[in-house]
């Protein structure tokens, strides 16, 4: 499509020329003029109608500012419509501003991206990952100590990527742990719509890891 509009707009501009060019032989050539001003009356009308074309590409076409902590709200509102997340509002006190981010694949897998008065430059993208009532029996049934590794060394391998863990519900005893918590932190200037898909992508991908890694480690403490 581009090298379409680039061929008419081309063509546009040849036209555009050609009327300018009118204008000085009526200036300096009256007589010569007055054999084919009827034409050029018509390249006149055209060149118009090019005039608004142009422009009006030019304007739609034209780069749309970088992001910053001023415009990233609307962008992540934006990019997620445009993408096909479902993106609702949130009131978290200590935020700018959040939403929870619903993913196309899944009703159930849920998102919240937002911007904290902690870390104003980043945009945060969480997600919180429910243990099972199965898996939070087996935590129950181990030793405490190996309860509390199993636990940990679900992070190991994010933490080298800069996310953030909490345990919710293990605050006095990780072993009590109900929920884990990720989140991936990521620079606002300069942030992208892909980069922005990208990100999402991987906080999921990152949370299938930590499940799958906590379901064979239990299963090892098992047996």
């Amino acid at each position: 499509m581009d090298w379409l509009i680039k061929m008419l707009t081309g063509r546009l501009l040849i036209w555009l020329l050609a009327a300018a060019g009118n204008a000085l032989v009526a200036h300096f050539e009256p007589e010569k003029w007055k054999h084919w001003k009827h034409l050029s009356r018509a390249q006149y009308i055209l060149s118009g109608v090019i005039c608004i074309v142009v422009i009006g590409y030019a304007w739609l076409e034209r780069p749309e500012p970088p992001s910053d902590e001023s415009n990233i709200a609307t962008r992540i509102n934006q990019w997620s419509a445009s993408i096909g997340y479902r993106i609702e509002p949130m009131l978290i006190p200590d935020a700018f501003f959040a939403y929870r981010v619903t993913l196309p694949d899944s009703e159930h897998l849920q998102m919240i991206v937002g911007r904290t008065k902690e870390k104003p430059p980043y945009l945060q993208i969480a997600m919180v990952m429910d243990i099972s009532p199965e898996h939070r029996a087996t935590l129950s049934r181990i030793p405490r100590p190996d309860a509390r590794s199993i636990l940990l060394e679900t992070q190991k391998e994010l933490l080298r990527k800069d996310y953030t863990f909490s345990y919710i519900g293990g605050e006095q005893d990780l072993a009590e742990t109900q929920s884990i918590l990720i989140i991936k932190s990521v620079p606002i200037s300069g942030l992208t719509e892909s980069e922005y898909t990208a990100d999402v992508d991987e906080v999921k991908f990152s949370m299938r890891l930590v499940r799958n890694d906590l379901k064979v480690q239990l299963q090892r403490a098992e047996h």
